[in-house]
């Protein structure tokens, strides 16, 4: 009997749990992502700045969000090139209503084991398609505003998640739920050298990234720079 009543007590947290949405995705404690993201990290020169970072409560062109900022925004002329910021597979390639033209893709496992996903929104276009693996610098769309939140100010709206598990789902408007994969800054996980400045770099400065299938080695910058 004692069993039975357990078992009638998960089942009624489970329920509780679905109906109030605060599931917990389990993500691996990450001390350097920690100290990256209290780091003040030196843009690259002559790149496109970020203008709503991680959890701001103001959008790229001023405005007052309703909730916290899910990624970051770079704000940038329309059209300009988008890039890949790390190696990997493209889970999704299309348009959906919210978010304009997106690209949803699995960068891989990092050193803690922590699986990383990154989704760039807003574009003006897709230019990969669902299953393809994309490189490290290689164009996925340009710089729009894209879609019912794209909000009239060209940017690229760049969204991280993670878990440690390795799987994911995607909610009903195109995007990765995030009952399944945290939401995490995504300047939490910029490329380090660890005997380096905190520097972010952009894809083409003859940098050695070691990239391999399936290992995450940390973002460079996603949007084309000026020079």
């Amino acid at each position: 009997m004692k069993f039975q009543s357990s078992l009638k007590s998960i089942s009624a947290l489970a329920v509780v749990v679905a109906i109030s949405g605060c599931v917990t995705v389990p993500v691996n404690e990450d001390p350097i992502a920690s100290l990256k993201e209290k780091a003040d990290w030196k843009m690259p020169d002559g790149c496109y700045p970020v203008t709503s970072p991680f959890k701001s409560w103001y959008g790229p062109g001023g405005g007052k969000r309703h909730i916290p900022h899910k990624g970051m925004d770079i704000t940038a002329p329309e059209h300009t090139a988008v890039l890949a910021a790390h190696g990997g597979q493209v889970l999704f390639a299309g348009e959906d209503g919210l978010d304009g033209h997106t690209v949803r893709t699995y960068a891989g496992k990092d050193i803690t084991g922590n699986h990383i996903y990154a989704s760039y929104v807003h574009m003006d276009s897709t230019l990969v398609k669902t299953g393809d693996y994309i490189t490290r610098g290689q164009k996925v769309g340009g710089v729009s505003s894209t879609g019912a939140w794209g909000g009239r100010v060209n940017h690229l709206h760049m969204q991280v998640q993670a878990n440690n598990h390795g799987e994911h789902r995607f909610g009903k408007g195109g995007y990765i739920s995030e009952r399944t994969a945290k939401l995490v800054n995504p300047q939490s996980y910029w490329y380090h050298k660890e005997s380096s400045e905190y520097q972010v770099v952009k894809h083409d400065e003859g940098i050695n990234f070691n990239d391999q299938p399936g290992v995450f080695r940390g973002f460079s910058y996603p949007v084309d720079c000026k020079k």
